[in-house]
């Protein structure tokens, strides 16, 4: 796991790798990519002992609006 500031783009990344795959996100701030990771960590430990990560109505619709809808065809 990792949390970096990259310049280029002046956020800081936050990337995981999870059971074999990578997943990569932004922060806008230190704090928050760490809060990132600190989730991150969180919800690895909870799947290696059998527990299921609790998830909200509101992430879920967060990353739909983030991932899902710029590709569709009616997008602007």
């Amino acid at each position: 796991m990792s949390t970096y500031y990259d310049r280029r783009d002046g956020l800081w990344r936050v990337q995981v790798q999870k059971h074999g795959r990578r997943i990569s996100t932004t922060a806008r701030t230190r704090e928050e990519a760490q809060q990132l990771e600190a989730k991150y960590r969180r919800d690895l430990f909870l799947s290696r002992i059998g527990e299921r990560p609790q998830r909200t109505v509101e992430e879920a619709l967060t990353r739909w609006l983030d991932e899902y809808v710029p590709i569709l065809k009616g997008f602007i």
